[in-house]
Protein backbone atom coordinates (compact mmCIF):
# COMPACT_ATOMS: atom_id res chain seq x y z
CA UNK A 1 0.00 0.00 0.00
CA UNK A 2 2.66 2.49 1.23
CA UNK A 3 4.25 2.00 -2.74
CA UNK A 4 1.28 3.39 -4.28
CA UNK A 5 0.24 5.69 -1.31
CA UNK A 6 2.31 8.25 0.18
CA UNK A 7 1.04 9.04 3.81
CA UNK A 8 2.53 9.30 6.71
CA UNK A 9 0.08 7.65 8.64
CA UNK A 10 0.98 3.94 6.63
CA UNK A 11 4.49 4.38 7.83
CA UNK A 12 3.37 4.52 11.63
CA UNK A 13 1.14 1.76 11.00
CA UNK A 14 3.54 -0.47 9.51
CA UNK A 15 5.89 0.33 12.89
CA UNK A 16 3.24 -0.30 14.78
CA UNK A 17 2.45 -3.49 13.15
CA UNK A 18 6.16 -4.46 13.67
CA UNK A 19 6.44 -3.56 17.07
CA UNK A 20 3.51 -5.92 17.52
CA UNK A 21 4.89 -9.02 15.66
CA UNK A 22 8.25 -8.43 17.68
CA UNK A 23 5.73 -8.42 21.45
CA UNK A 24 4.06 -11.55 19.75
CA UNK A 25 6.95 -13.51 18.95
CA UNK A 26 8.14 -13.33 22.69
CA UNK A 27 4.85 -13.03 24.11
CA UNK A 28 5.17 -15.02 27.18
CA UNK A 29 2.05 -13.90 29.27
CA UNK A 30 -1.16 -11.95 28.61
CA UNK A 31 0.08 -9.01 29.63
CA UNK A 32 2.60 -9.30 26.23
CA UNK A 33 0.22 -10.45 23.79
CA UNK A 34 -2.50 -7.58 25.48
CA UNK A 35 0.23 -5.18 24.74
CA UNK A 36 0.66 -6.68 20.88
CA UNK A 37 -2.72 -6.27 20.33
CA UNK A 38 -3.32 -2.85 21.49
CA UNK A 39 -0.25 -1.99 18.98
CA UNK A 40 -2.37 -4.12 16.10
CA UNK A 41 -5.13 -2.35 16.70
CA UNK A 42 -3.70 1.15 16.61
CA UNK A 43 -2.30 -0.36 13.49
CA UNK A 44 -5.28 -0.88 11.96
CA UNK A 45 -6.74 2.15 13.05
CA UNK A 46 -4.12 3.89 11.18
CA UNK A 47 -4.93 1.91 8.29
CA UNK A 48 -8.52 2.95 8.24
CA UNK A 49 -8.08 6.25 8.17
CA UNK A 50 -5.31 6.26 5.44
CA UNK A 51 -7.47 4.02 3.26
CA UNK A 52 -10.54 6.67 3.80
CA UNK A 53 -8.72 9.41 2.64
CA UNK A 54 -7.11 7.59 -0.40
CA UNK A 55 -10.23 4.73 -0.68
CA UNK A 56 -9.95 5.16 -4.57
CA UNK A 57 -5.80 4.21 -4.56
CA UNK A 58 -6.71 1.18 -2.00
CA UNK A 59 -9.46 -0.23 -3.70
CA UNK A 60 -7.66 -0.12 -6.75
CA UNK A 61 -4.88 -1.85 -4.70
CA UNK A 62 -7.03 -4.52 -2.98
CA UNK A 63 -8.72 -5.18 -6.40
CA UNK A 64 -5.74 -6.15 -8.29
CA UNK A 65 -4.06 -7.85 -4.75
CA UNK A 66 -6.97 -10.19 -4.89
CA UNK A 67 -7.17 -11.04 -8.55
CA UNK A 68 -3.62 -11.40 -8.86
CA UNK A 69 -3.93 -14.05 -6.13
CA UNK A 70 -6.51 -16.26 -7.93
CA UNK A 71 -4.30 -15.77 -11.22
CA UNK A 72 -1.31 -16.59 -9.58
CA UNK A 73 -1.94 -19.53 -6.58
CA UNK A 74 -6.08 -20.31 -7.10
CA UNK A 75 -7.32 -20.06 -11.03
CA UNK A 76 -5.09 -23.67 -11.13
CA UNK A 77 -8.08 -24.97 -8.81
CA UNK A 78 -10.70 -23.87 -10.22
CA UNK A 79 -13.68 -25.32 -12.12
CA UNK A 80 -14.38 -23.15 -15.50
CA UNK A 81 -17.57 -22.29 -14.20
CA UNK A 82 -15.75 -20.64 -11.30
CA UNK A 83 -12.96 -18.75 -13.55
CA UNK A 84 -15.20 -17.41 -15.31
CA UNK A 85 -17.37 -16.49 -12.37
CA UNK A 86 -14.64 -14.90 -10.69
CA UNK A 87 -13.03 -12.94 -13.90
CA UNK A 88 -17.07 -11.42 -14.55
CA UNK A 89 -16.72 -10.27 -10.89
CA UNK A 90 -13.74 -8.47 -10.91
CA UNK A 91 -15.03 -6.79 -14.13
CA UNK A 92 -17.74 -5.58 -11.87
CA UNK A 93 -15.72 -4.48 -9.37
CA UNK A 94 -13.28 -2.13 -11.45
CA UNK A 95 -16.40 -0.72 -12.81
CA UNK A 96 -17.52 -0.11 -9.09
CA UNK A 97 -14.17 1.53 -8.60
CA UNK A 98 -14.82 3.23 -11.65
CA UNK A 99 -17.81 4.95 -10.33
CA UNK A 100 -16.71 5.13 -6.66
CA UNK A 101 -19.71 2.57 -6.30
CA UNK A 102 -20.09 1.52 -2.31
CA UNK A 103 -20.71 -1.78 -3.81
CA UNK A 104 -17.20 -2.48 -4.21
CA UNK A 105 -16.55 -3.60 -0.74
CA UNK A 106 -19.28 -6.67 -1.29
CA UNK A 107 -18.07 -7.57 -4.58
CA UNK A 108 -14.64 -7.95 -3.01
CA UNK A 109 -15.94 -9.81 0.00
CA UNK A 110 -17.08 -11.60 -2.64
CA UNK A 111 -14.17 -12.06 -4.58
CA UNK A 112 -12.23 -13.27 -1.78
CA UNK A 113 -14.80 -15.89 -0.63
CA UNK A 114 -14.52 -17.23 -4.17
CA UNK A 115 -10.97 -17.70 -3.58
CA UNK A 116 -10.93 -19.26 -0.03
CA UNK A 117 -13.87 -21.68 -1.12
CA UNK A 118 -11.66 -23.02 -4.02
CA UNK A 119 -8.77 -23.48 -2.36
CA UNK A 120 -10.88 -25.02 1.29
CA UNK A 121 -11.35 -27.88 -1.15
CA UNK A 122 -7.43 -29.10 -1.02
CA UNK A 123 -6.33 -31.00 0.90
CA UNK A 124 -3.04 -29.53 1.14
CA UNK A 125 -4.48 -26.37 1.78
CA UNK A 126 -6.65 -27.00 5.11
CA UNK A 127 -3.02 -28.86 6.66
CA UNK A 128 -1.02 -25.82 5.90
CA UNK A 129 -3.93 -23.56 7.43
CA UNK A 130 -4.35 -25.90 10.36
CA UNK A 131 -0.55 -25.57 10.70
CA UNK A 132 -0.50 -21.76 10.37
CA UNK A 133 -3.49 -21.71 13.09
CA UNK A 134 -1.97 -23.63 15.75
CA UNK A 135 1.40 -21.80 15.53
CA UNK A 136 -0.85 -19.01 17.42
CA UNK A 137 -2.16 -20.08 20.74
CA UNK A 138 -2.40 -17.12 22.08
CA UNK A 139 -4.86 -15.84 19.35
CA UNK A 140 -7.65 -18.22 20.82
CA UNK A 141 -10.27 -17.27 23.04
CA UNK A 142 -10.93 -20.50 25.23
CA UNK A 143 -7.28 -21.86 25.05
CA UNK A 144 -8.46 -25.14 26.86
CA UNK A 145 -10.83 -25.97 23.90
CA UNK A 146 -8.03 -25.00 21.45
CA UNK A 147 -5.94 -27.40 23.34
CA UNK A 148 -8.60 -29.95 22.41
CA UNK A 149 -8.96 -29.04 19.30
CA UNK A 150 -5.37 -29.32 18.43
CA UNK A 151 -4.83 -32.79 19.48
CA UNK A 152 -7.86 -34.19 17.88
CA UNK A 153 -6.56 -32.20 14.35
CA UNK A 154 -3.13 -33.58 14.87
CA UNK A 155 -4.27 -36.82 15.18
CA UNK A 156 -6.61 -36.77 11.89
CA UNK A 157 -3.36 -34.92 10.41
CA UNK A 158 -1.47 -37.86 11.08
CA UNK A 159 -4.19 -40.16 10.06
CA UNK A 160 -5.00 -38.28 6.69
CA UNK A 161 -7.81 -37.49 7.43
CA UNK A 162 -8.18 -34.41 5.74
CA UNK A 163 -12.50 -34.02 5.95
CA UNK A 164 -12.71 -34.79 9.30
CA UNK A 165 -9.49 -32.11 9.99
CA UNK A 166 -11.59 -29.43 7.99
CA UNK A 167 -13.93 -29.45 10.48
CA UNK A 168 -11.12 -28.71 13.42
CA UNK A 169 -9.74 -25.87 11.16
CA UNK A 170 -13.80 -24.62 11.20
CA UNK A 171 -14.15 -25.30 15.19
CA UNK A 172 -10.61 -23.27 15.52
CA UNK A 173 -11.73 -20.34 13.18
CA UNK A 174 -14.94 -20.25 15.03
CA UNK A 175 -12.80 -19.43 18.68
CA UNK A 176 -10.26 -17.48 16.79
CA UNK A 177 -10.12 -13.64 18.04
CA UNK A 178 -7.85 -12.62 15.08
CA UNK A 179 -8.96 -11.38 11.44
CA UNK A 180 -11.59 -12.90 9.26
CA UNK A 181 -9.97 -16.37 7.56
CA UNK A 182 -10.47 -14.01 3.97
CA UNK A 183 -8.32 -11.66 5.37
CA UNK A 184 -6.03 -13.88 6.97
CA UNK A 185 -5.39 -15.75 3.70
CA UNK A 186 -3.41 -13.10 2.16
CA UNK A 187 -1.79 -12.22 5.44
CA UNK A 188 0.07 -15.92 5.33
CA UNK A 189 1.23 -16.36 1.85
CA UNK A 190 3.09 -18.78 3.18
CA UNK A 191 0.59 -21.35 3.54
CA UNK A 192 -0.13 -21.35 -0.45
CA UNK A 193 1.89 -24.01 -2.22
CA UNK A 194 3.97 -23.13 -4.82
Amino acid sequence: MTEKVDDPKLEKAREKAAKAASINSQAYDQEDAQEASNELLEAKKLVAQARKEHIKEIRQIDLNSCANFFNERVRQYAKPSEADAFDNLTKAAQRSIDRNDPDFENQLSELKGKNFDILWRQDWFVVDWFNMMIQNPYNFSDRTRFESLKRAGLSFKDKDQIDELRAIVAELSRIQITDTIGERMYDNTTIIKG
